[in-house]
């Protein structure tokens, strides 16, 4: 395999770990959002370096071949792939922003007889049901979860495995450090077919 390909796969999993990490550290959606993106753009580049790097390299060309069939039939790595496939060609975002809210039991009708607001977010309520039962709710700020995606008319959902480990289904930050993981062995492994 070409060395200068391999070089430049490091490089771009470098930025692709500096995206993560912006995705890692965001505050709230409008500093996860671009940096997630980034991380989609910046980690996927790296199947194609690889795959161009390999041109001609009796040992490499197959080995990558392997890897990109791996690419097709892992949760996790197709995911990604389609992922950032739909974020480039696509509209619809690739994840979203889900505010959660704790009930204790299922609500009746009635009424919010008090609400309580931080920083212009409610963050609990107290509920009277009609029938005078009372319920108290909790309300959690949004949290980024990956969500469906579609790409060349086909649906593609958040990976709930990869190479056959269970990793929680729509959570960006797991699926994102077991693709940084798996980014990482890849290259390594690439090295062993590099020509000089």
């Amino acid at each position: 395999m070409n060395r200068a390909g391999i070089d430049k796969a490091r490089r771009r999993l470098d930025s692709a770990k500096a995206s993560y990490e912006m995705v890692r550290h965001a505050r709230n959606w409008s500093e996860f959002e671009p940096a997630w993106v980034s991380f989609l753009i910046q980690s996927n580049a790296i199947f194609e370096i690889l795959k161009a790097a390999s041109h001609g390299s009796p040992k490499g060309g197959p080995w990558i071949g392997r890897k990109q069939n791996e690419r097709g039939d892992d949760e996790l790595l197709c995911y990604m792939h389609h992922a950032r496939n739909a974020e480039q060609h696509g509209i619809k975002p690739v994840a979203q922003d889900l505010p959660s809210i704790a009930l204790p039991v299922a609500p009746e009708r009635g009424k919010i007889v008090s609400l309580t607001v931080q920083n212009g977010m409610p963050v609990s309520a107290r509920f009277i049901g009609d029938s005078g039962a009372e319920l108290n709710m909790t309300f959690s700020p949004g949290k980024p979860r990956l969500v469906s995606v579609i790409d060349r008319g086909k649906k593609y959902d958040p990976p709930n495995l990869h190479l056959g480990k269970q990793i929680e289904r729509g959570d960006p930050y797991a699926a994102g450090s077991a693709f940084l993981l798996y980014l990482e062995k890849l290259i390594n492994c690439s090295e062993s077919f590099a020509q000089q």
